[in-house]
């Protein structure tokens, strides 16, 4: 069984006080953004002791039992707030999606 590395969203959380979840959209490159594109929704948690650390959330965890094909794609996020309104979106363009290991070495011996 081959291994794939997975990859992390990370961003700076909303500085708006009534945040409670942000959406992420992932499309294909070049796509426009729209509201209207299924989104995943991550909880809006703040660490205390530092409220502008990075929010950070594996993109396996995000696409759930969604799948991507290889290729390069673009991830939108939203701040939602308590009323459901939804902020701009922060744009991370053209990510490229490896979703293949490499092949296996072959032909091999311990003398």
């Amino acid at each position: 069984m081959s291994f794939v590395k997975p990859k992390t969203l990370s961003f700076t959380p909303s500085t708006s006080s009534d945040v409670v979840s942000y959406n992420v959209r992932i499309v294909p490159t070049g796509t426009a953004f729209g509201y209207d594109i299924p989104a995943a929704n991550i909880a809006h948690t703040v660490d205390a002791s530092n409220p502008s650390a990075p929010v950070s959330v594996k993109l396996s965890d995000v696409v759930g039992s969604a799948s991507l094909a290889a290729g390069n794609y673009d991830v939108f996020v939203t701040a939602v707030n308590v009323d459901g309104n939804e902020s701009d979106p922060l744009a991370i363009s053209n990510v490229p999606f490896d979703l293949v290991a490499p092949a296996a070495p072959t032909n091999g011996s311990v003398a």
